[in-house]
């Protein structure tokens, strides 16, 4: 076995076969079923994320060549359908695949719009199909916290207006931080960042959900709270940013100051290619 093939079974039992087989173990844990039936659900499961993942593979066009970049689709098969699988206890019917199949070109689509402004000229490094499917799994937990309370909404149809208002939340805060579209390393970083924050703002909102409320109610609450976690991520940058590279007008944070042995902060670099003025310079490569 060459190491190019051994590193495709080890991607494959992280991505798709340890999910999976944690999923059937968590949701049997309860119950006295014979290894034969865990094995036989743990197959099932496995043939339903390969089929998901073919899905996924063939809307994005990935190159059959590509191994890394089809697993990566199948861990995104897999976490939608672990997560089926450990709340209902068994393997989800057609209507079942049907409704995760929906929700994968709902995540797609938002990935598509994601990408639409990668340099064509990094095509040939798959740079748009990987950040694709970064954005795909960023998304995930969403479309399953959608799918365990949607506030009275069709999950997919609830998963739809959040992401659209998320790309609009997303342009604002590319603009903010400065980061230009052709960055896709740094685009992917704050979305990937911003998408945990707008999960767990939804999952505050369903714990605290009132049936009195409307669904309007429930999403002014959601962004409300994303607003607000938004804002001190925001801050946090530009804290960070401002104690290492200095603030815009030259001056360095107390903390990396000369201390009372008269030690000098180190002088800046004339030709840095890092952006002055922008915040997100932190989180470039040197």
């Amino acid at each position: 076995m060459t190491n190019e093939q051994k590193t495709v079974l080890l991607g494959l039992f992280k991505e798709l076969g340890v999910p999976l087989a944690c999923a059937v173990q968590t949701a049997r844990a309860s119950e006295d079923i014979a290894d034969e039936d865990i094995a036989r659900s743990l197959a099932g499961l496995l043939n339903q994320s390969v089929a998901l993942s073919g899905e996924i593979s063939k809307s994005l066009e990935l190159s059959a060549d590509d191994q890394k970049l089809r697993i990566q689709s199948m861990s995104v098969a897999a976490l939608l359908l672990s997560d089926s699988f450990q709340k209902n206890g068994e393997l989800g019917n057609e209507q079942d695949l049907k409704a995760s199949q929906e929700i994968v070109q709902t995540l797609i689509s938002f990935a598509d719009g994601f990408t639409s402004a990668v340099p064509s000229e990094n095509a040939e490094t798959a740079l748009p199909d990987r950040v694709s499917i970064e954005a795909m799994k960023a998304l995930t937990p969403l479309t399953i916290a959608a799918s365990e309370f949607s506030f009275g909404e069709n999950p997919n149809t609830l998963v739809g207006k959040l992401t659209q208002e998320f790309d609009k939340k997303l342009r604002k805060l590319y603009a903010d931080f400065n980061v230009s579209d052709k960055n896709a390393e740094l685009r992917l970083t704050l979305m990937t960042s911003a998408a945990d924050i707008l999960v767990t703002a939804y999952r505050l909102e369903v714990e605290r959900f009132e049936e009195s409320k409307s669904l309007d109610d429930a999403l002014k609450a959601i962004w409300a709270k994303f607003d607000e976690q938004i804002t001190l991520l925001e801050a946090l940058i530009k804290f960070s940013h401002d104690a290492i590279f200095g603030s815009e007008d030259g001056t360095q944070d107390a903390g990396s100051s000369s201390d009372s042995k008269g030690m000098k902060p180190a002088p800046q670099q004339k030709n840095n290619k890092v952006s002055e003025g922008n915040p997100m310079s932190f989180f470039l490569k040197k």
